[in-house]
């Protein structure tokens, strides 16, 4: 990419960004730190298993269109990872946030999570046994 030793830690700053502020930013730069995040992904610079806990607390946010533009980066997110060769180990962790937020408090990030995994089980990306138990028994 264009510049990387001055962008080395641009992920890293919104992140934090996100992390410390998002409860009280304005709804549309929330969105746009999000999309930038989603682009930089989507470029291969950052790994899913460091956005996933983040979008997860963004679910906390009242804003419909940032929680269903995350919901979709994310099931998209996975569903791409998966495409060209099944990575376990990716996605045992990734699996293994999700099943956390299930047992979250914030109703929201729980039914989340449900809607990313079942999302997930349809799409015959995670056909395994222990999904299958997991979403039967939430």
């Amino acid at each position: 990419g264009c510049y990387p030793e001055d962008t080395a830690n641009f992920a890293d700053e919104l992140i934090g960004l996100l992390e410390k502020n998002y409860a009280i930013l304005d709804p549309h730069l929330r969105r746009c730190l999000a999309q930038a995040l989603i682009l930089i992904r989507n470029r291969g610079r950052l790994a899913a298993t460091t956005l996933l806990p983040l979008f997860f607390r963004l679910f906390r946010c009242s804003d419909k269109r940032l929680r269903s533009l995350l919901y979709k980066h994310i099931v998209v997110d996975i569903q791409n990872s998966n495409k060209k060769h099944r990575d376990e180990r990716l996605n045992r962790t990734l699996q293994n946030f999700l099943y956390t937020q299930l047992q979250d408090d914030h109703e929201t990030c729980a039914k989340k999570s449900l809607a990313v995994l079942t999302e997930l089980y349809r799409r015959q990306v995670w056909v395994d046994q222990r999904s299958v138990n997991v979403i039967a028994s939430a």
